[in-house]
């Protein structure tokens, strides 16, 4: 849905995918967010307040005691 590959391409459709499954825990799919949003891959529109909080929430999932305390004490929301 994403790039298009064997079906019609639909970033709006792909990106709620995405988010989707980062929200219940995908911590490569978090990581994958992180890049799309740095890089705008995919359409996607730059974001790096987004990229950045995906990024600390998979080192977070990923056990990082920093990036779980960042995210506590800054009550860092998507």
């Amino acid at each position: 849905v994403l790039t298009g590959r064997g079906c019609r391409k639909d970033h709006a459709r792909a990106i709620a995918i995405l988010e989707k499954s980062a929200a219940q825990g995908s911590v490569e799919v978090m990581d994958f967010l992180s890049k799309c949003y740095s890089t705008g891959i995919g359409g996607m529109k730059k974001d790096a307040y987004k990229a950045m909080l995906r990024r600390l929430r998979a080192r977070a999932a990923r056990g990082d005691e920093s990036a779980q305390e960042w995210l506590k004490v800054n009550k860092a929301e998507l």
